[in-house]
């Protein structure tokens, strides 16, 4: 079966516009999986608050040029804390709703918070 010339035309764009349809919509949603991250940078947390829904993973990138630091939880909701170090991720799926606050023992002043929707 042939179809005529502007119709066949059609059919070939359709056909090249799925693929990028597809890979528009993966992408998508592997934005939403990934997460949030949080920079470790000039003595801060980069965003310092953050809001998620349940079952996101937050990442803590330490970035601050060899300075060392941690993520401790604290407060009344907790959460698995770092170690100290100086390069590297952190990572933590928060599953429960509420407010998580945390705090870098090594700064005075350098704190944050996750709030899980």
């Amino acid at each position: 079966m042939t179809f005529p010339a502007p119709r066949r035309a059609a059919a070939v764009l359709a056909l090249a516009a799925a693929p990028v349809a597809i890979l528009a919509t993966a992408g998508t949603n592997a934005t939403a999986a990934a997460g949030k991250t949080v920079v470790l940078k000039d003595i801060a947390f980069k965003p310092a608050n953050v809001t998620i829904s349940r079952g996101t993973t937050v990442t803590w990138r330490f970035d601050d040029n060899g300075t060392n630091h941690n993520v401790r939880s604290v407060g009344a909701r907790r959460f698995k804390s770092s170690g100290v170090k100086a390069t590297g991720t952190h990572r933590v799926t928060f599953r429960r709703a509420g407010l998580y606050r945390y705090v870098c023992t090594l700064h005075l002043g350098m704190k944050g918070s996750v709030r899980v929707r």
